[in-house]
């Protein structure tokens, strides 16, 4: 049943954080959703409030330091969490709190236990949380998986996931306090991959920090490898780098063929995936969607129509078990057993939302991609 008294009435958002996702993308999705609006804008950086504020005709602007007065509006829905990763707990346990519902950047967190710390303060404020994995609402992966359930490759067996790009000095991506390096940034989208391909977790899980002299790469990782046992004999791979040429391909190995994704994770270019069995190409697919403006549509109707979410903060914390596992192993040398104590919702071909992604990226604010 909808908490809301018309169909046609948006849910109003406050996105906090003016960063490069949410001035490149987010932001700029908004105008495609039908359900959805922004409601107030939330930054440290009075000239992003100012010149974002009239650019999309928004009213409502908050510092940081103001954010328990942007909650306290009536007219805030939710909030989308666009802020560096050691800031997500605080923020999405404020909004919980003040009881708005939440759209969270992946990861999730720095920490697991902030993620289940998380997830316990929506749970008993009875907001929604979902994390932002924008891939479970795109038409190349989610129809790769699709094929999948469908047999189209027979029983998978492995999956190789690889994505790479070089940052600047200075990116947030290089500070360990911020809860950046290769990993959380940019190996999340193949251990998630992997873990909605095999729609299971992994029980065992090997990591592969390499370290350098690369100035950039001192206190958090650049260079990041991990092998993922799924049990049954099924294994993933992953390989990250923040400090490599672009990369973003993923490979999918059935008994019978497989389905090669390549672009895999990216969200300004069109993605592809082609599908071979027994030798020869079966199937291909070609999408250049936008992803954050489906995101958005599907967060909305979840809030609108008072659904359970996908994906939800168990897949947040699935990952951040997963990752600091991969990391701890690195450090050991030593395999990690997993045995997770909940079940996290999967992602649905069904939940595939199809916006077109036209023109160029804005004129930025006082933010900058983070390649060189």
């Amino acid at each position: 049943m909808s908490i809301f008294s018309s169909e046609k009435e948006k849910v109003r958002i406050a996105v906090v954080g003016l960063g490069y996702i949410a001035q490149a993308a987010a932001l700029p999705a908004f105008e495609k959703t039908e359900n959805c609006e922004i409601a107030a804008l939330v930054s440290s950086d009075q000239e992003k409030l100012k010149e974002l504020g009239e650019n999309y005709g928004v009213d409502h602007l908050f510092r940081y330091e103001e954010y328990a007065d942007c909650l306290a509006l009536d007219d805030i829905d939710a909030v989308y969490i666009s802020l560096p990763n050691n800031m997500h707990r605080d923020f999405v346990i404020q909004a919980a709190r003040a009881g708005k519902h939440i759209l969270c950047e992946k990861p999730m967190a720095v920490r697991s236990e902030d993620c289940r710390e998380m997830i316990q303060e929506c749970e008993r404020a009875n907001v929604k949380l979902m994390i932002a994995y924008r891939l479970h609402f795109e038409t190349v992966n989610m129809g790769a998986l699709n094929s999948i359930q469908a047999g189209q490759i027979g029983e998978v067996r492995l999956v190789s996931g690889t994505f790479g790009q070089q940052v600047k000095p200075d990116d947030i991506r290089t500070k360990h306090e911020l809860g950046g390096g290769a990993l959380y940034d940019m190996g999340i989208y193949c251990l998630n991959a992997a873990r909605y391909f095999f729609q299971s977790e992994p029980k065992k899980v090997v990591g592969l920090v390499s370290r350098s002299d690369d100035p950039r790469f001192q206190t958090v990782d650049g260079y990041t490898g991990a092998i993922l046992d799924f049990g049954d004999g099924k294994i993933a791979s992953l390989l990250t780098s923040i400090g490599c040429g672009e990369i973003s391909s993923c490979i999918v190995v059935g008994d019978k063929g497989t389905i090669k994704l390549d672009p895999a994770f990216d969200f300004q270019v069109a993605l592809e995936s082609t599908t071979t069995v027994e030798g020869e190409e079966t199937d291909s697919q070609k999408a250049k969607t936008d992803q954050f403006a489906g995101q958005l549509q599907r967060f909305a109707e979840y809030i609108l129509n008072d659904e359970p979410v996908e994906p939800d903060g168990y897949q947040g914390l699935a990952d951040l078990l997963i990752m600091e596992s991969i990391l701890r192993s690195s450090r050991t040398g030593e395999a990690i057993e997993l045995n997770f104590d909940f079940d996290p919702r999967r992602p649905n071909p069904g939940n595939i939302q199809e916006f077109s992604l036209r023109g160029s990226i804005p004129t930025l604010v006082n933010a900058a991609p983070p390649t060189k």
